[in-house]
């Protein structure tokens, strides 16, 4: 593994209302979801992987693993990985019909979906 994703694992309910309070701060978040109940919330406190960017064509990919009773967010690379290129993942976020919340995704590959949703 080249990363793991680590900060507060939180439920759902704490999530909203954690998204709806960063919002209302103009704030960034970093939560990523392990499954249907638990999120990993690294936006006060986490490790580096939460400032890996997404790219639509990534050089790592995630894995939900568990450890000791306990799932964890690995972030592995696919590829060698030069020194100094920036690690990137793909967020797969769910696909959002309502154009005006659509995110424009930046990541400037060849194969750029254009949204991150």
């Amino acid at each position: 593994a080249v990363l793991e994703y680590r900060g507060e694992i939180i439920g759902n309910a704490v999530a909203d209302r954690r998204e709806l309070a960063y919002r209302l701060e103009e704030r960034e978040d970093y939560m990523f979801r392990v499954d249907d109940y638990t999120v990993i919330d690294a936006t006060k406190r986490g490790s580096l992987a939460r400032y890996v960017n997404h790219s639509c064509d990534p050089n790592c990919f995630t894995q939900i693993v568990e450890y000791s009773a306990q799932k964890k967010i690995l972030l592995y690379s696919k590829r060698s990985i030069a020194f100094g290129e920036e690690l990137s993942y793909d967020y797969k976020f769910a696909i959002d019909p309502d154009e005006s919340a659509k995110i424009a995704c930046m990541c400037g590959a060849e194969r750029c979906r254009g949204y991150l949703n």
